[in-house]
């Protein structure tokens, strides 16, 4: 049933595919318990395909649920983790929860780093999701940092010309002018009266 109910989902048929996942949820917890890799995966599913549909409410509670059981059930530093941190921290962003966003991305950027490195395509997108979110919450340092390092791994994983470089290096200068702005405001000088 979950893998009809994923077809469905990725097919953008969205009623047919959430009632095969409730239905799928609903039968995996009978059959096993609440704390089961299904669940959760059901749960990461339903979260996913609410928050593609603006039901924002719903998602983060589908997501929430979903990082809670893949704490328990593989531990608080699982990629499993990581991946539905990734969702939740998006979520977050698109409702403009930019604190929330930052914690729950720095969270999943520690996991990734412990399991792939410094130089991964994972860690190169949250840095440059935290850019962003420390962007919208008025923290031009922290973003710059974030977008300069989404930058340094994109170039050494694609080059100069792949849409994540440039992406990367269009947010990087866009926190650089912005800084420079607020820089030249702050040491004006008022004029003789």
């Amino acid at each position: 049933i979950r893998n009809l109910a994923f077809l469905y989902d990725e097919l953008n048929r969205n009623e047919e595919a959430e009632t095969l996942y409730r239905r799928a949820l609903l039968l995996n917890e009978r059959l096993f318990t609440r704390q089961n890799p299904r669940v959760s995966d059901i749960l990461f599913l339903l979260g996913r395909l609410t928050m593609s549909q603006k039901r924002f409410k719903e998602a983060e509670k589908y997501l929430a649920e979903a990082v809670h059981l893949d704490e328990i059930i593989y531990g608080m530093e699982h990629p499993h983790v990581a991946t539905d941190l990734l969702y939740l921290g998006d979520l977050y962003l698109t409702q403009d929860k930019g604190r929330d966003a930052v914690v729950t991305f720095e969270r999943a950027l520690h996991i990734q780093k412990h399991h792939k490195g410094e130089t991964d395509v994972s860690i190169g997108a949250l840095e440059f999701r935290l850019g962003n979110s420390n962007e919208k919450i008025d923290h031009p340092k922290e973003a710059h940092d974030h977008y300069e390092n989404a930058l340094r791994i994109y170039l050494e994983l694609y080059g100069d010309d792949h849409p994540d470089t440039l992406s990367a290096r269009v947010a990087l200068s866009s926190v650089k002018s912005a800084a420079v702005s607020i820089g030249r405001k702050g040491t004006g000088r008022k004029g003789k009266k």
